[in-house]
């Protein structure tokens, strides 16, 4: 009895080594899949951020048209006004 004793807890504790590593390959496992889902991730991020930028860039393009369009608004304004005054004197 007391010899079945003995190697039983061998036998449980060489098992529980044996569900840990099962265990920690599939936590790599899943860690790999984790790390794939990242870099996944980190590539939709690329991408949006090049979709921002071309955004940015879009509207740093409207701005800047705008902004000519406002400038040659004013000058064209300002034109007139000087017109305005020639006239007047």
């Amino acid at each position: 009895m007391a010899k079945e004793m003995k190697k039983a807890p061998v036998k449980k504790a060489a098992v529980k080594k044996a569900v840990k590593k099962a265990a920690v390959k599939k936590a790599v496992k899943s860690n790999a899949v984790k790390k794939a889902a990242v870099k996944k991730a980190v590539k939709t991020n690329a991408v949006k951020k090049a979709a921002v930028k071309k955004v940015v860039k879009k509207a740093a393009v409207k701005n800047a048209v705008k902004k000519a369009a406002v400038k040659k608004g004013v000058k064209k304004a300002v034109v007139k006004k000087a017109v305005k005054k020639a006239v007047k004197k």
